[in-house]
């Protein structure tokens, strides 16, 4: 063997090293920029906290923020959910608000325990959502009603 020889070849296999580590990099991270940011909340009359109240109505509000504990305006996105009991009708109405910033966030996907879901993009931030009326009797063994919110970072 010929001085210096063995120091080649650690050379080559670190230069074989850093390629297969760079390859690994270039193809994982498209991979990880596709698995959406998942989060959880439950809207439910008897823990979800009251906004208003009055003879016609009562109003409860949960909100969903991402990165948890922002502030609405300083968020990535966030999603609200309204839930109304019309004493009258005996029924609940939900509305679902999607708030996001269009340069963080490629699609927001929201479903419910009602089976609504609805995937939007930028262009559908900052925009509320009728979800549907519902019997009382209809709706009160779902809860408490599971909200799930996905979210595609750019």
């Amino acid at each position: 063997m010929k001085k210096g020889q063995s120091s080649l070849e650690y050379l080559i296999f670190i230069a074989v090293a850093i390629i297969i580590v760079a390859l690994v990099i270039k193809y994982t991270e498209p991979a990880v920029k596709e698995v959406p940011i998942t989060g959880i909340v439950y809207i439910d009359p008897e823990t979800s906290p009251v906004v208003e109240q009055t003879s016609e109505k009562i109003k409860w509000k949960v909100t969903y923020y991402y990165p948890p504990g922002c502030q609405a305006t300083k968020c990535d996105f966030y999603v609200s959910v309204n839930l109304k009991y019309y004493y009258s009708s005996d029924k609940y109405r939900i509305d679902v608000y999607i708030g996001g910033e269009a340069d963080r966030i490629k699609k927001i996907k929201v479903s419910m325990c009602t089976g609504w879901e609805k995937v939007v993009d930028a262009n559908g931030f900052d925009r509320n959502y009728f979800v549907g009326y519902f019997a009382k009797k209809e709706l009160d063994p779902l809860f408490p009603c599971q909200v799930t919110v996905m979210a595609w970072i750019k």
